[in-house]
């Protein structure tokens, strides 16, 4: 393949990355906004309407992510057979998942203490989401269905099979900093962003590392998981030993995978400005765009 035709490919393999999510975003927003409307109308109290709207709202999100996976797979051709395919070891998930979570809590804290300044100095925050589920009931066990297992199956089957894998042709460490931005940015929440950026990035690393999609479908997985025990079981001592050992771990192993990480990110695959094209695409600036517009307005996840 000559330089010339190279050059085509990578413009067009970004304008789908980036494409598919913002067919995701209108999907969400319009289908939202109808089905809001829908359940709005309904002869019920408002209690009722309010857990209906819910569940709608998370069968919503899975069912989006499902069309826009399967156009995905149609527009990028990325055979993921072969990753779907790899053994794990519950080691190797272990320490990897004590890995992200030691990170994601350093970057939370760190985003906590940078909102904290601004409220102090400036009067004004970051838009932060809170997960809570309310009492739990069947139409919760529905939701936890999607929470713990049907989303992150598809979201990585999404970001770290088809996106992961797509940008990874032409610049690794490229494909896991974009890969994962936009996943932080299709939450459309600027702190929970952040930090979910930083979770994708672990995710894309050991994705790539072991080349898997199971070793980040089961860390998503269980990293959801802790999310909804952490809601539901007030128990801040165990919590806190428990990030702090996460921690620990991630200081330890990322002193032992430094050396990789440097020569993962150092290879290349040829010399093209990657960042600058990326962010010069129109569905790049669209989606950009709206991602500012949906985290000042506060329509995030």
């Amino acid at each position: 393949m000559n330089e010339f035709s190279l050059w085509q490919r990578c413009k067009s393999d970004f304008n789908k990355c980036t494409g598919l999510l913002l067919i995701y975003t209108f999907l969400s927003f319009v289908l939202g906004m109808g089905l809001g409307s829908f359940i709005g109308i309904l002869p019920l109290s408002f209690l009722q309407k309010l857990v209906l709207m819910m569940l709608a709202v998370y069968l919503l999100s899975l069912f989006v992510i499902v069309i826009v996976f399967l156009i995905g797979k149609v527009w990028l051709k990325v055979p993921l057979t072969k990753c779907l395919r790899s053994k794990v070891s519950f080691k190797t998930l272990g320490l990897s998942t004590a890995f992200m979570f030691g990170t994601s809590f350093c970057v939370a804290y760190f985003v906590n203490l940078v909102n904290l300044l601004l409220i102090q100095l400036f009067g004004i925050s970051m838009t932060s989401s809170h997960f809570d589920l309310g009492p739990f009931n069947f139409y919760t066990f529905l939701i936890l269905i999607y929470v713990v297992v049907l989303g992150p199956l598809f979201e990585e089957l999404l970001f770290r099979g088809l996106i992961l894998r797509t940008l990874d042709k032409y610049h690794r460490g490229f494909a896991i900093l974009i890969s994962s931005l936009l996943f932080g940015m299709l939450h459309m929440n600027l702190q929970q962003g952040i930090v979910t950026f930083a979770i994708g990035c672990v995710l894309a690393y050991v994705s790539l590392k072991y080349d898997t999609l199971l070793l980040p479908i089961g860390m998503h997985m269980i990293n959801n998981l802790v999310a909804v025990l952490v809601t539901y079981f007030s128990w801040p001592l165990l919590w806190v030993l428990f990030y702090l050992f996460c921690v620990v771990m991630m200081a330890i192993l990322l002193s032992k995978e430094e050396r990789f990480i440097h020569r993962l990110f150092q290879k290349e695959y040829c010399t093209y400005p990657y960042g600058k094209l990326f962010f010069n695409r129109w569905t790049t600036i669209l989606f950009l765009v709206v991602f500012v517009l949906m985290a000042v307005l506060g329509w995030g996840q």
